[in-house]
């Protein structure tokens, strides 16, 4: 796979854009071990609000569900190799 763009809440990260989702990944990952960092469970459900995510922790979030979701299984067909 090929990283090419990805938009988050109208923010749009493209190759030139590594560097910065790189401090990103690693600002976020030093601080929360998992995803859904910014999400408390312990509030209770009345007293919640709805939640507006910052664009670094929904980053975090799409790559790591594409990490983790993405396969590429190569196809041999005869002597050609495929992905």
């Amino acid at each position: 796979m090929i990283f090419k763009k990805i938009v988050i809440n109208e923010k749009q990260y493209t190759e030139e854009h590594l560097e910065e989702i790189k401090n990103v990944l690693n600002k976020i990952c030093a601080k929360h071990k998992s995803p859904m960092g910014d999400f408390d469970i312990s509030v209770k459900e009345e007293n919640k609000k709805p939640l507006r995510r910052k664009n670094d922790y929904l980053l975090r979030d799409a790559l790591t569900a594409l990490a983790v979701c993405h396969n590429v299984t190569p196809v041999k067909d005869g002597n050609e190799t495929t992905l």
